[in-house]
C-alpha cells in the first residue's frame, strides 16, 4: 500500500475502478486516501473493467491504480493476465 500511495503522489492522482453505484462512489471518494490525493472514479463494473484494462494494457497504458471488485473478474481475468500486484496494509 505504501508503494501505491508513493506512486499516486508522484503521479498526482489515483484512478479507482469500483461498482457503478452512487453510494459506493461516495464512500470510496470520501475515504482518506482519495481525499488526500486527487482522483478519478470509474464506475464500470466487473466485466467492463476487465475489457477496459485489457485494452489499456494492449496499448501499454497502466492507468488503473485500485480495483474494488467482487472475486470473479480479478480471479478469472486479472490474475491469469498478470495484472495484479500484491498489496499489504500500510
Amino acid at each position: 500500500m505504501k508503494a501505491l500511495v508513493a506512486a499516486a503522489k508522484a503521479e498526482g492522482s489515483v484512478v479507482v475502478d469500483c461498482a457503478p453505484i452512487d453510494t459506493v462512489r461516495e464512500m470510496v471518494t470520501s475515504s482518506s486516501a482519495c481525499v488526500r490525493h486527487p482522483g478519478t472514479y470509474i464506475g464500470s463494473g466487473n466485466s467492463a473493467s476487465g475489457a477496459r484494462v485489457r485494452a489499456e494494457r494492449s496499448a501499454r497504458k497502466y492507468l488503473l491504480d485500485v480495483l474494488v471488485s467482487g472475486s470473479d473478474t480479478p480471479i478469472l481475468t486479472y490474475l491469469p493476465a498478470g495484472w495484479l500486484e500484491k498489496s499489504s496494509p500500510s
